[in-house]
């Protein structure tokens, strides 16, 4: 519900942005008889969002001043419309309207952020998967390149290897080496995952049917 009020100032906001961008100032949108209704209009709905929609906790993320400016600008456009005096519109929009939008911004940034974090804690084997992955297409390139190798040097025949065919056929040997131990702590430490990630669901059934 939060969100969704915050959202609706942010599209107040945006069409406000939209009018002066259309008119190419604020002072040729505040002109513009039908520009200036539309503004007051979404002026008056940010508002009325802010004060009479948001809880006191959410209402809290704006800055005192900002609330007090589009409650009386509020109040300037629904008591007296065509006597409204323009420069205080003005100052709404280039003051007040930037730090509202900024405020609300902030908070969706700052939720998006706990929820990243949320969602990485719920799932903190996935880097090592990634490395699993990232290890299984390198060692296939290797393997696939030590074949290509072996088959150019059967093409070559035994009596024209040289020196340099058997010392990078050679260089293999310590990189398959090398492979195989890595290989066996990603699997010692899966093994591990998978056992805990199996006393995990085992202690949470045993609780269910508690």
């Amino acid at each position: 519900m939060r969100q969704e009020i915050l959202k609706d100032i942010l599209k107040e906001i945006k069409i406000i942005k939209s009018i002066i961008k259309d008119k190419g100032s604020i002072n040729a949108a505040l002109m513009d008889e039908i520009s200036k209704r539309a503004i007051f209009q979404s002026i008056t709905n940010i508002a009325v969002d802010m004060h009479e929609k948001l809880d006191d906790e959410t209402r809290a993320i704006f800055q005192e001043k900002d609330l007090k400016f589009s409650k009386d600008t509020r109040n300037f456009i629904a008591h007296n419309n065509k006597a409204t005096n323009l420069k205080v519109v003005r100052n709404f929009i280039n003051f007040e309207l930037v730090r509202i939008e900024k405020a609300i911004f902030a908070v969706f940034q700052k939720e998006q952020s706990v929820n990243s974090s949320t969602s990485s804690n719920k799932n903190p084997y996935s880097n090592f998967f990634k490395l699993k992955k990232s290890f299984t297409i390198l060692f296939s390139y290797i393997v696939a390149l030590f074949f290509i190798f072996c088959g150019y040097l059967l093409i070559k025949g035994i009596k024209h290897i040289g020196g340099i065919d058997i010392a990078i056929l050679l260089c293999f040997i310590p990189v398959f080496i090398l492979f195989g131990i890595v290989a066996a702590v990603l699997r010692k430490r899966e093994k591990e995952f998978i056992d805990t990630a199996k006393e995990a669901k085992t202690t949470e059934n045993k609780e269910n049917q508690q």
